[in-house]
């Protein structure tokens, strides 16, 4: 797109300028297409009502009150389709596992469905992860939560229980040998995520587990530059930023502004970020069509 618009623009204009402003406009104009484009949860796997648990999975887990926070062994198919759930203690976590961190408003199946699509599209799926279930408590109460996150992650200086709990399990797992971890977290869950890693360093816990694996913050409210030097790249851990053009929490939230054309981009798309429907909600998944252009690293 950028090589077309150069050409175009020097031939329009006979300029070096033009060339420029030509293919800028067709890196945004393609950014834009490409958003708006219908979000697929990636080839090869199972339509989204497979995803989530059945009615009788949900009962067992969490009866008829409240849905339990905690962590929930996914069991799944090659293609994603749901095939169980428990709930699980630390010491059943193992190497190599992923643990999926999920975002505001979710409940246990959006969760499940959420993680499913979000490793698929890491390449991360297997036929198990793990949940860490952090239940929706409603929508000021999970975004003032998110925002302890965000300023622990950025500056350390405060961080919510969740991001604690996780910054524990981490050290724990550690201890017990485990390696090639991959922590996952989606929204809210990438601030958590993030959040944790400070906590973790500025407390001397031990970060072993994560050799050999990784930390994916996908559309998180976290600066991407920061994530990957100042947490990652300082101690030894691989951190990547994954988000789809023009996601505002991401762009705005995060103060990811070194690509100028994503700014307006995410604030016309900003109003999207209230809708169910991931075609247009550009924060649901990483990356809408599994292409550069959409799926930042």
């Amino acid at each position: 797109a950028a090589i077309t618009g150069f050409i175009a623009g020097v031939i329009t204009s006979g300029t070096f300028k033009g060339g420029v402003i030509g293919a800028l406009t067709a890196i945004a104009v393609a950014g834009v297409v490409e958003a708006y484009s219908t979000a697929k949860a990636g080839k090869g796997l199972a339509s989204p009502e497979k995803l989530v648990p059945d009615k009788s999975t949900l009962h067992h887990l969490h009866g008829g009150g409240a849905e339990k926070s905690g962590l929930y062994r996914i069991r799944v198919a090659l293609d994603g389709e749901f095939r169980g759930a428990e709930l699980i203690g630390s010491s059943q976590i193992v190497s190599d596992d992923a643990i999926f961190v999920n975002g505001v408003m979710n409940d246990f199946s959006s969760a499940v469905k959420n993680g499913t699509i979000h490793l698929h599209q890491s390449g991360l799926l297997k036929t198990s992860y793990v949940l860490n279930y952090n239940p929706t408590q409603g929508f000021l109460t999970d975004l003032l939560e998110a925002s302890k996150d965000i300023v622990g992650a950025h500056t350390g200086l405060a961080h919510s229980g969740l991001a604690r709990d996780l910054a524990g399990l981490v050290d724990s797992i550690s201890n017990s040998g485990m390696t090639g971890i991959h922590l996952v977290g989606h929204s809210q869950g990438g601030a958590i995520t993030a959040s944790a890693l400070r906590f973790a360093q500025k407390s001397g816990m031990n970060l072993s587990a994560l050799s050999s694996g990784g930390v994916s913050l996908n559309g998180a409210p976290v600066n991407a530059w920061l994530a990957r030097e100042r947490l990652g790249a300082r101690y030894g851990v691989q951190i990547v930023s994954r988000h789809q053009f023009g996601d505002a929490v991401h762009v705005l939230g995060g103060l990811n502004l070194t690509n100028p054309l994503e700014i307006p981009v995410a604030l016309m798309r900003a109003p999207a970020l209230f809708s169910g429907d991931p075609s247009i909600n550009p924060h649901s998944m990483p990356c809408g069509k599994s292409t550069m252009m959409v799926c930042g690293y």
